[in-house]
């Protein structure tokens, strides 16, 4: 049974995620499933958790496309790239915990109009950087837009969704 940790009430975390992960509110919702804003217990900050749709956890490839977004993320350690903090596929939910950023997307930045020259060079240097690390580790983000740009705080920018991303060549740097 699946449980939100408010009195064992029926939620959208499996056991062993909600034993780590207190659900606060849903953030989003898509076609490969859900986000979750939560609390980590124990170490009492923020965290976020994507669950796989239960009907493409059924589906290998999908389970397979999810598991891989979660061991690259994993594998990137930048001041510009959100961090994995756990994952797991438990009763047939998939589900990857990352660190909470909580400001906005690029495109919410960019929506009043454009940005001062000094200011759009900060953003697209920070962005370059995480993707020259990304790159430098043998992986292809394939779906950079200004939804997978987060605003960490004021003029510090980290990429995420690593969901479509692929390993170049067929192998990864892990070194």
């Amino acid at each position: 049974m699946l449980t939100d940790n408010r009195g064992g009430e029926p939620g959208p975390l499996p056991p062993g995620c909600s034993a780590r992960f207190r659900l606060v509110r849903q953030l989003a919702t898509g076609g490969f499933g859900s986000v979750y804003l939560v609390d980590q217990i124990g170490l009492e900050r923020p965290a976020v958790i994507k669950l796989l749709r239960p009907d493409a956890a059924a589906d290998v490839d999908q389970l397979d496309r999810f598991a891989q977004e979660a061991r690259l993320s994993a594998m990137l350690s930048h001041p510009n790239v959100v961090i994995v903090l756990d994952h797991g596929l438990e009763d047939g939910v998939a589900w990857i915990a990352y660190e909470y950023v909580g400001g906005r997307t690029l495109k919410e930045v960019l929506a009043p109009g454009p940005l001062a020259w000094r200011e759009a060079l900060g953003i697209v240097s920070q962005i370059a950087s995480a993707l020259d690390a990304v790159h430098a580790r043998g992986i292809i983000h394939r779906d950079l837009k200004p939804e997978n740009i987060l605003e960490a705080k004021p003029g510090v920018y980290k990429v995420t969704d690593f969901g479509i991303a692929k390993w170049a060549g067929g192998s990864v740097q892990t070194a």
